[in-house]
């Protein structure tokens, strides 16, 4: 069950890749819509990058209208939780162990 902004959704979900430390990849599927998220990690030096590639489909055409009428703040909203969920990973993987 994901709960965003207080509305929940039920969506059922695969992991299709799963490569330590360097690539992940999952696909979710819901009443609205589904989605297929990448995630791949490149060491560079002491650093680690972290790239994500999502891939949205809805299944209804008013979802699809309001995506393509709202784009700009579909996409401002986007790189918001983006960033938001990437600062939270960031804080938990940089936790020292206890």
């Amino acid at each position: 069950v994901y709960n965003e902004r207080g509305k929940e959704m039920e969506m059922h979900g695969v992991i299709t890749a799963h490569e330590p430390h360097h690539h992940h990849a999952c696909e979710m599927s819901g009443k609205a819509f589904d989605l297929a998220v990448e995630y791949n990690l490149t060491e560079q030096g002491t650093t680690t990058t972290l790239c994500q590639n999502a891939e949205t489909t809805f299944h209804d055409l008013p979802p699809k209208i309001m995506v393509v009428i709202l784009y700009p703040m579909v996409i401002w909203m986007s790189k918001k939780q983006y960033c938001d969920s990437l600062r939270k990973l960031k804080a938990l993987c940089e936790q020292k162990a206890e």
